[in-house]
């Protein structure tokens, strides 16, 4: 698993887009809490196809990233260790 730590300085909203290359693949994207616990994930949109996945932070989820508390973006590798297959995080952030 690879996570990444981020400190919105507004509140913000997202859609998190996690792609990959290799077809044989199957990665999920998650939004973590401060806690470590789960408050988003896109783990079965691109499962067909080999990705992508993604979720949108408000619509899918009602989820608000508050300005100033940490937060973690997790991808785990549904087979394999995540690290194992080269892949892109693109987040897009939106006003909440």
């Amino acid at each position: 698993n690879d996570a990444y730590l981020f400190t919105p300085a507004v509140d913000m909203g997202g859609i998190v887009t996690l792609m990959w290359s290799d077809p044989s693949a199957n990665m999920d994207v998650y939004a973590l809490n401060s806690n470590g616990e789960g408050i988003a994930a896109g783990w079965q949109v691109g499962d067909v196809d080999g990705g992508p996945e993604y979720f949108n932070a408000g619509s899918d989820f009602d989820v608000t990233f508050k300005a100033g508390q940490d937060y973690m973006i997790s991808v785990q590798a549904w087979t394999g260790s995540a690290g194992d297959k080269p892949y892109t995080i693109e987040i897009e952030w939106l006003s909440p």
